[in-house]
């Protein structure tokens, strides 16, 4: 797949044009801009997100300290991607990101294979991951009627069909969510666990998972829903936190869009009926 810093239409650079039709032939090529859009020097970074973000992980495999590979290692970051990085010769120019991502924490890539046991993708590991993902687009759309079938349901691990007590402070904050209304309901007491598992500490995903002792494809889902519901908010690194009481009680995102947009599609009017008109002014 290639993701084009100007449009479709045109090769850029010329040089590529062999590379550019092997790829419309054999895989994808992805550009947000319009069909002859000119290529310039600004489109190239904002480009890199769509990399960071269609990709599970970003490799650096070389570049400057002005590299644009900066900044899609920066978008891969602060959407909870892995970063990897290929060392190269000492003093080389090109050498310069891989190794500041490398002094920053990026993982050492020295072959395939690091990317691919990191990312969980041996040993017919596909399967999985292929889940975890399918999990994560269906608690992104908020459909949670599929994020809680059969299928998703196992990933959840054993969850208790006992049920467990709740904090007060989890449980109330729990029982606005949809499908979740006893407090034996697995999905509920999944979502207890993460909730409390980040009341200590920032977490990633990993970490939640070993934390609640639930699979990282469970906890992306669940997270997504406890995000939406303003109970969690992502931070730098990839990193989950807990959002404080205070600023948790407020009406799901649904509700907020009613009330910020009352004649959004979808969203009733109030009983109160149209506000009064603001008084004309008169010229002085």
């Amino acid at each position: 797949v290639g993701v084009l810093g100007c449009g479709a239409a045109d090769v850029y650079p010329r040089s590529n044009e062999r590379l550019f039709a092997t790829m419309l032939e054999r895989g994808l090529l992805l550009s947000e801009y319009g069909w002859h859009a000119p290529a310039r020097v600004w489109r190239f970074p904002a480009r890199n997100r769509i990399i960071a973000g269609l990709a599970h992980a970003v490799v650096i495999v070389e570049g400057s300290f002005k590299s644009g590979s900066l900044s899609t290692a920066e978008f891969a970051v602060d959407t909870g991607r892995e970063v990897f990085a290929v060392p190269g010769e000492a003093g080389r120019p090109l050498s310069a990101a891989p190794h500041k991502l490398l002094r920053a924490g990026a993982a050492l890539c020295e072959s395939a294979l690091d990317v691919l046991s990191e990312l969980h993708l041996l040993a017919g590991e596909e399967e999985e991951l292929s889940r975890s993902d399918d999990a994560a687009e269906a608690g992104a759309r908020g459909d949670f009627s599929e994020a809680t079938s059969d299928e998703v349901r196992g990933l959840i691990g054993a969850v208790s069909d006992e049920p467990r007590p709740l904090p007060a402070a989890t449980s109330d904050e729990l029982c606005g969510l949809a499908g979740s209304q006893t407090t034996s309901d697995p999905r509920r007491q999944a979502l207890a666990r993460v909730l409390t598992a980040l009341e200590r500490e920032e977490c990633t995903i990993d970490q939640l998972a070993v934390e609640a002792h639930l699979s990282a494809a469970a906890v992306t889902t669940l997270a997504t829903e406890l995000e939406i519901e303003g109970l969690i908010e992502r931070v730098g690194g990839g990193r989950l936190r807990r959002v404080r009481a205070a600023a948790a009680h407020r009406p799901p995102a649904a509700h907020r869009l009613a009330l910020a947009h009352p004649e959004a599609p979808g969203c009733s009017k109030t009983a109160e009926g149209p506000k009064p008109a603001a008084p004309a002014l008169s010229p002085l």
